[in-house]
């Protein structure tokens, strides 16, 4: 697939970025990074005899659905569509004269002569996107039965080469960075890993919208195929200069957030050729050190610490983790430190703010679970301390000793200005709240490192997305399976009667969350496994159904008790 990517020139924000893939083409062993010009499908339908051939070309009928639209808010640049979207790789074949763009892919070639069997490769142009645009695809292929699937699964939208306004409800994207429309780079280094988007984005997502001015919203780079370490990491795409926050230009960064889910490796890179090329550490590093602004650097995630010191153990990543962010790894797995499953370890930690940290609130320490859900999975990080470091959160004391989950740094970088730090030995999409109340541990989490970092929270932090919804949707809850509290989104195309009702698996009414007027919107219901009657209801599986005009949609969920 299409990667996040920067322009090609450092020195000149609007100089072209290419639409390049994501892997790495030269050898693991090569230091330099080659990426890939054109992205490949594998395409068949055995039931169906085979792929269709026609279109403009003749062709196997398989089809790029692109959309390219300013993101930045203020940039004011044009939608790109039409035939300027070609590139080497793929043949115009129509468009809607608005948005949407339709590319019927070429068979993929071998060492670009041989032709690969089910493979369909197509590109963009690269002397056309200009930072601050987001490009929007998905593919969709015709057998010769008639049938149309798309890629990912429920992209939609008619056949090949028909109008396509509004857009399908599912796609692939890639950004042209950096947008001008944020200081904030969030590094999802979990992408679509858990749900299509990823779990972390998902979660991240909320706390975002709920902190950070609409006009501000960060910009994000995924890091695709995370686990597979094709070389594709922050250091792939981008150099120090581009990372320097200029306000003068709209470009660079004060603050980058990373995190990498439960990922055991791969997590940062170091420049290793043998492990993940990109040298990420090093990166980082010398953007904290030689940044001319206040910096700030969040790291979050279930095995970072234990990546970088056991499995790497370089100069740069060492400097990253003590030097710069005042951490030494002492387990990877709190569970196993607890007792694990002989001497019934804890697999749900409640983590507590500690009193020098900044999670403590006049007082008051922030808490919040840690879902470990199968410990084998989910063991957490226990850290420590350097001489840089303080520390801000904690596990529960065991057998007198004390484990700490989360630490803070703060210290002057060659140019005399402040990188702080913040790293979680867990990551965020871990989070669950203690109690049944708002706002949600996650939320408020975010909202003191964001604050710390010199960043101003928006004071409604109950706000939904700002975009205005053009079809109905219910979303998927989150977390699912949850205990105690899930969180229920919706979207709403025009005024009217909306209901929101829960059921049990023999379709008997527990909770009615919305039964009123609304209007055109976006939405988001919170149900803490109570019924009608306000009493706790079993675990198990439920569904909840969304009845807006003539729309009706139904998911389910899981309550673990």
């Amino acid at each position: 697939l299409f990667q996040d990517n920067f322009p090609e020139d450092q020195w000149d924000v609007e100089s072209y970025v290419r639409a390049d893939a994501a892997d790495d083409k030269a050898a693991t062993t090569d230091p330099y990074f080659i990426p890939g010009d054109s992205i490949v499908v594998t395409c068949d339908s055995p039931f169906g005899g085979g792929i269709n051939e026609g279109g403009v070309t003749g062709g196997g009928e398989v089809y790029l659905h692109v959309r390219c639209t300013d993101i930045s808010g203020f940039l004011g640049k044009p939608n790109l569509y039409g035939p300027q979207l070609e590139g080497t790789c793929g043949s115009y074949a129509s468009d809607d004269g608005a948005e949407w763009t339709v590319i019927q892919c070429d068979t993929a070639k071998a060492l670009y002569v041989n032709p690969v069997t089910d493979q369909w490769s197509a590109d963009l142009n690269d002397s056309l996107l200009t930072r601050g645009y987001m490009v929007e695809y998905y593919f969709s292929a015709m057998d010769v039965a008639g049938d149309v699937t798309t890629l990912p699964k429920g992209g939609g939208g008619p056949g090949a080469g028909a109008s396509l306004a509004g857009g399908p409800p599912r796609m692939f994207e890639f950004t042209c960075l950096p947008t001008g429309r944020s200081e904030v780079l969030f590094v999802d280094d979990f992408d679509g890993r858990g749900c299509h988007e990823g779990l972390v984005e998902l979660y991240f997502h909320k706390a975002f919208w709920r902190v950070i001015f609409d006009f501000e919203q960060p910009d994000r780079y995924d890091v695709n195929s995370p686990s597979s370490m094709v070389g594709n990491g922050l250091a792939s795409r981008a150099t120090l200069q581009q990372l320097m926050h200029d306000g003068v230009n709209m470009s660079g960064y004060r603050i980058i957030i990373w995190d990498s889910g439960d990922l055991d490796v791969g997590t940062i890179g170091d420049g290793n050729p043998a492990y993940e090329k990109t040298n990420d550490c090093l990166l980082l590093c010398d953007w904290m050190n030689q940044s001319g602004n206040d910096v700030g650097l969040w790291v979050s995630g279930d095995n970072i610490a234990h990546d970088l010191s056991e499995n790497l153990g370089s100069v740069p990543a060492i400097e990253l983790m003590s030097s710069w962010c005042g951490v030494d790894h002492v387990d990877d797995n709190y569970f196993d430190l607890t007792g694990g499953f002989e001497g019934g370890g804890t697999v749900n930690p409640l983590v507590t703010g500690t009193g020098i940290g900044i999670f403590w609130h006049d007082g008051d320490p922030i808490q919040f679970y840690l879902e470990g859900g199968c410990p084998v999975r989910s063991g957490f990080d226990v850290i420590s301390t350097t001489s840089m470091g303080a520390e801000a959160l904690v596990y529960p004391d065991y057998n007198g000793g004390t484990y700490v989950a989360g630490i803070q740094s703060g210290q002057t970088n060659a140019t005399e200005h402040t990188a702080r730090t913040v790293w979680f030995g867990f990551s965020f999409m871990n989070i669950r709240d203690d109690e049944l109340a708002a706002p949600i541990d996650r939320v408020m989490l975010f909202a003191d490192v964001y604050q710390w970092f010199g960043g101003i929270p928006d004071p409604n932090p109950y706000k939904t997305d700002s975009e205005t919804p053009t079809a109905y949707r219910l979303r998927q809850n989150y977390p699912n399976p949850f205990n105690p509290v899930t969180t229920i989104e919706f979207d709403i195309r025009e005024k009217g009667h909306v209901c929101l009702r829960i059921y049990d698996v023999a379709g008997r009414l527990v909770k009615t969350l919305v039964d009123g007027e609304l209007e055109l919107g976006s939405y988001s219901e919170d149900w803490n496994g109570l019924n009608n009657g306000g009493h706790k209801v079993a675990s198990g599986v439920y569904f909840y159904r969304l009845e807006a005009g003539a729309f009706e949609s139904v998911r389910k969920m899981v309550l673990l008790r």
